[in-house]
């Protein structure tokens, strides 16, 4: 409940920024305004603060933000990598398949390496069933020894 009325945590970047301090401990900052202390009444600049907004326990609620991202499913996670599969096109598939899209005729070869700055839904028009949802994230197969 602190972290989102006193820290007004609404989203994960919120909360990375409130677990950073228990990093900023022992001799991982040299600057004694930053230096966090593992206490309710620590002295750091970032607790000194959250205590002027209201927060009585900053790094228990700094704890808690750790806790609540260490949580987060891998689906869901932005620090987890997909594993390398050696399914993405090469430079010379991708060149085919932008000659074939261009000319209207030609194999296209499914690029399973997907990137797109806006929405999902921009990349997929795929009908599924919401029961059937997993928080684990997908792995494409890997591809088979030739």
């Amino acid at each position: 409940e602190c972290l989102q009325n006193n820290h007004k945590a609404q989203k994960i970047k919120h909360l990375i920024k409130i677990s950073k301090r228990i990093s900023l401990t022992n001799n991982e900052t040299t600057d004694s305004n930053k230096k966090h202390h593992p206490r309710k009444n620590c002295a750091c600049k970032y607790c000194k603060k959250d205590r002027d907004q209201g927060c009585e326990n900053p790094h228990k609620c700094a704890t808690i933000a750790k806790e609540i991202l260490n949580k987060i499913a891998p689906k869901f996670n932005t620090k987890s990598k997909p594993k390398k599969d050696s399914l993405s096109l090469t430079h010379s598939r991708k060149e085919k398949n932008q000659q074939a899209h261009e000319r209207r005729q030609g194999e296209i070869i499914f690029d399973p390496t997907t990137t797109i700055r806006t929405t999902l839904g921009d990349c997929f028009r795929i009908f599924t069933d919401p029961s059937k949802q997993s928080d684990r994230p997908a792995h494409r197969l890997q591809a088979p020894m030739r």
